[in-house]
């Protein structure tokens, strides 16, 4: 169980309850692309919103924290450091998975054809971001307790990158094969974000 000092206090109770809505957002993302049901992924954008309002303040106190870490502990400048990574990659997630999820819930051959032949535009700068976000977390050593959670998300992170990869190159070569490549690796990412959200609910149940 965590127990922040004062000065820290309002940025462990926000980054909690981000969490608290992100993986019940989760849940409902996986639910919603597991048995393709639109109403799911509605109910996970509001809840996902929601955590999204939060963030913003996050944001700031970050910046707050980052201009004096000579008082954090090893394990507070780590989290820092991750925070900052995850905080960097995931407007990158979000607009590949919408730009996937286009693709795979079009109702018409428009909708289709503009979802598939945007993916290359939308994907490419996704997936340099991640690359990134992914290096610089491959360059931390997460205290012990923390060792599942940067690892889960890593294994996230690559899965995500190795389905971008593939659809790109799929649109782009028109290859059947690549593009149902890119499906089996997004799958394997639903998979991988199962196991992320398991590692933060088990973070949360003991602070």
């Amino acid at each position: 169980s965590l127990e922040p000092p004062a000065k820290y206090r309002e940025f462990h109770d926000s980054y909690r309850r981000m969490l608290e809505l992100r993986v019940e957002a989760f849940g409902f993302y996986v639910e919603g692309a597991e048995s393709r049901d639109d109403n799911l992924f509605a109910k996970g954008n509001e809840i996902w919103y929601q955590a999204q309002d939060i963030r913003t303040d996050i944001a700031n106190l970050l910046v707050e924290l980052y201009e004096d870490t000579s008082s954090l502990s090893e394990e507070g400048t780590w989290m820092l450091q991750y925070l900052d990574n995850v905080e960097r990659a995931r407007p990158s997630l979000a607009a590949a998975e919408r730009a996937i999820s286009r693709l795979l819930y079009c109702q018409t051959d428009t909708e289709c054809n503009r979802a598939y032949f945007d993916l290359p535009v939308v994907l490419r700068p996704a997936n340099d971001s991640l690359k990134e976000a992914f290096a610089n977390l491959d360059l931390l050593q997460p205290p012990e307790n923390y060792v599942r959670l940067q690892s889960s998300y890593e294994h996230l992170l690559e899965l995500r990158i190795k389905a971008h990869d593939f659809y790109i190159e799929g649109v782009e070569q028109n290859d059947v094969e690549k593009i149902n490549d890119g499906d089996e690796q997004w799958q394997l990412s639903l998979k991988a974000a199962e196991d992320y959200v398991s590692a933060t609910q088990e973070l949360l149940s003991k602070q």
